[in-house]
């Protein structure tokens, strides 16, 4: 089975100095699981991940990633009204998990260009 990622990245960075830049990242997307044998569904999904870039100098340095791949299964959805003696009020809620969790490590080189 493919496992296929959409997503919508945003990246927060930490500089500690100026060759060290942690960060974390989060995203949402969609999923497409893909199979010969099964048909293929997609789900809606959000990553979790964190990692570094390391400076060796001005211009070249070195990234490390890790990230967590969630595509989601949503159970229900409820909505409720009521009365108190405090007041009155209504909300709704959703029950979401994701079936499977993935895992994901990237590293890689970074060529800055420019000044």
């Amino acid at each position: 089975m493919a496992s296929n990622y959409l997503q919508l990245d945003a990246i927060s960075k930490m500089p500690v100095s100026e060759q060290v830049f942690p960060f974390i990242s989060y995203s949402v997307g969609a999923t497409w699981f893909s199979s010969p044998d099964f048909a293929s569904v997609w789900r809606f999904s959000v990553t979790l991940g964190g990692g570094a870039e390391f400076f060796i100098t001005d211009k070249i340095g070195i990234l490390v990633r890790a990230c967590l791949l969630l595509p989601m299964q949503f159970a229900d959805v409820g909505g409720w009204c009521g009365i108190g003696i405090g007041g009155s009020g209504c909300g709704l809620s959703s029950n979401g998990y994701s079936v499977i969790t993935q895992g994901d490590f990237t590293g890689g080189l970074i060529f800055k260009l420019g000044k």
